[in-house]
């Protein structure tokens, strides 16, 4: 699809106040000195179009600017352009800015609240969405920045973004593919699959700088290993030490039968005669105390018994004290009223009389009989007393005869101990032998267990030697892979730039740099005849860019208008087909803008009559 403006109308846009341009579709040239707005054309371009100017800024300040350097505000900003696509349809797009004021909530002035856009397709006002759709629909944005501007591609994408867009437009395929169809690299080909030969490249060197601290290593763990091996090193065979074991066990249960006792027998009978003899006095005592009672429980009951006499002997004295003071006790004679002081009646005397009289006698039977009741235990207790007391001297001396039953002597008693202490003294001999064949079997068995120590060191020496040999093998088939795979990088290299440089006529793109011997590293470079491209010239620079931006328009089957700055630098440039070409050229001393170029234009700073252009269409 081809793009190409047929007229630009440009109003109180930075020092442009009012401009309106005719390029019917053709080429341009607009002259003019540093200063005077050529640059401004193309911002003004690309912002009706993105709302970025030509360095790709969006919050660039695109209002006019006063000669005491304020901003002029109050005004409407304005871009529009007829433009016209290969199909032939000519599409009017506008685009507008005014300022919003307004005034804040306890605010007393108006404040500057930010720009307020509006949007136009073919005079209709629509939305930002709908405007960008169908901006979009004509070209993309990142790809119209490369079609239309012959410094962007180099000077203002990264070097890894250029390497990708011309990688994609490649006919270069995978390393994978590369290797496959190679015979030469045929054995490394599987390696590449879902990945890339640096990928594998820098796997294979990390494999090789781990096996490698692996091999060094061994010789290290040989010696430490051969170092225990040798300090381990015992005269004897796991046979012998077997024989000397065996030996040792039978001699071990030789000993252990010395602790079954021929006096067991004489033990046991003496045992159990003891213990008949002391059941038979145990049972003579039991019968003692059956009969005559249990002394030292008659004496606790005499305690008991005499200290209940004392304590009711006592509450006896007391009651006899009361009584005695009950019966004493005389009535007070009250002859007057004890309220009014009045004279008592004679009958209330002698009722009185008789009241107490009669409380006294009740109190006095009563104290009596408590008295009489008392007395009735203490001496049913006295008659206890002598009881237990007769009682204690039979269990006395019954007591006396049970601790002669208890010190008879048992004759076998003396003759079991005795025996026990022979016994035990030939123990200790048999454990002392004992413990040294044990010491014995402990000693020869941590030789045999040390012997299979030594078996299982000598076979980790075999593994390691083993694997140092793996690893020698496995290290020099790294070593191959590594070097095919430098190789096909270097055909890589070969290819992928053959395959892109061919795209182009006189800009050439160095891909990759070769740090060192076989290692290569990614890069993107422009060249001309072999010069890089920053070291060329401006003339250089923009025609290696029309050659670049002419074979986009090749691959991507596009072209937009392009804006050449400081063409006066520049004698001849590439033929770019039916493109479009602004050229913005700097002429020393002319103060305003001139316009030349085969289609009509009109340059005008009188204030147009309305906002779209219909006396040009």
């Amino acid at each position: 699809m081809g793009v190409k403006i047929k007229t630009l109308k440009i109003e109180n846009f930075k020092g442009i106040e009012n401009l309106i341009i005719g390029l019917n579709g053709q080429d341009m040239d607009i002259y003019g000195d540093n200063g005077t707005g050529k640059t401004t054309i193309y911002d003004a371009w690309l912002w009706l179009l993105f709302g970025k100017d030509s360095n790709g800024v969006s919050n660039f300040e695109f209002r006019p600017i006063k000669s005491d350097g304020t901003i002029k505000h109050n005004i409407i900003t304005a871009v529009e352009s007829v433009i016209v696509v290969d199909s032939g349809e000519e599409v009017i797009l506008r685009k507008e800015a005014k300022e919003n004021w307004g005034r804040p909530k306890n605010s007393a002035e108006e404040l500057f609240l930010g720009m307020q856009y509006s949007y136009f397709l073919n005079t209709i006002d629509v939305k930002k969405g709908d405007y960008d759709k169908k901006i979009s629909s004509f070209i993309d944005e990142n790809l119209f920045k490369i079609l239309t501007n012959p410094i962007y591609f180099n000077e203002n994408i990264s070097w890894q973004d250029r390497r990708k867009e011309l990688i994609s437009i490649s006919s270069y395929t995978s390393d994978y593919d590369t290797a496959k169809e190679d015979e030469e690299f045929s054995d490394i080909a599987d390696m590449l699959k879902d990945t890339t030969a640096e990928n594998v490249k820098s796997n294979l060197e990390l494999s090789s700088k781990r096996i490698t601290k692996q091999i060094e290593s061994i010789p290290y763990r040989v010696k430490e290993i051969q170092k225990t091996i040798d300090d381990m090193k015992i005269d004897k065979t796991v046979e012998e030490i077997d024989k000397e074991l065996n030996d040792l066990a039978i001699q071990r249960k030789k000993y252990l039968e010395g602790y079954k006792s021929p006096v067991a027998d004489e033990i046991r009978r003496l045992t159990e005669i003891i213990a008949k003899k002391e059941s038979g006095k145990q049972a003579r005592i039991t019968l003692i105390i059956n009969r005559s009672g249990n002394y030292k429980r008659i004496m606790e009951d005499i305690t008991s018994t005499e200290n209940r006499i004392k304590t009711l002997q006592e509450r006896v004295t007391a009651l006899r004290k009361d009584y005695e003071e009950e019966r004493d006790k005389k009535i007070k004679q009250q002859n007057v009223c004890p309220c009014c002081g009045q004279k008592l009646p004679q009958d209330k005397i002698d009722k009185a009389i008789e009241e107490f009289n009669f409380t006294k006698a009740k109190k006095l039977k009563q104290i009596a009989e408590d008295g009489k009741q008392l007395n009735q235990e203490i001496t049913v207790l006295n008659k206890r007393l002598s009881e237990l007391k007769a009682s204690a001297e039979n269990a006395k001396k019954a007591d006396i005869e049970i601790e002669k039953i208890k010190q008879e002597e048992i004759p076998e008693k003396k003759r079991l101990e005795e025996i026990k202490s022979q016994k035990q003294e030939r123990n200790k001999e048999v454990e002392i032998k004992i413990k040294e064949i044990e010491a014995k079997i402990s000693s020869l068995s941590a030789e045999k267990e040390k012997i299979k120590n030594l078996e299982s060191f000598q076979k980790r020496l075999d593994d390691i030697k083993k694997e140092e040999k793996s690893l020698t093998m496995e290290a020099a088939s790294i070593e191959d892979n590594l070097e095919f795979i430098n190789k096909l990088i270097k055909k890589k290299v070969e290819l992928i730039e053959n395959v892109i440089n061919q795209n182009f006529t006189l800009v050439q793109f160095r891909m990759f740099k070769e740090k060192t011997r076989g290692v290569f590293a990614e890069t993107c470079e422009a060249t001309v005849n072999g010069v890089p491209y920053a070291n060329l010239n401006h003339g250089a620079k923009i025609c290696a860019g029309l050659d670049i931006i002419k074979t986009m328009q090749e691959i991507y089957g596009t072209n937009v208008p392009i804006f050449i700055d400081n063409r006066e630098s520049i004698s001849d440039i590439p033929d770019m087909g039916n493109t479009q070409i602004i050229n913005l050229i700097v002429k020393k001393d002319a103060k305003k803008l001139s316009i030349n170029g085969k289609g009509s234009n009109v340059v005008s700073k009188e204030k147009p009559d309305s906002p779209t252009m219909p006396k040009l269409l």
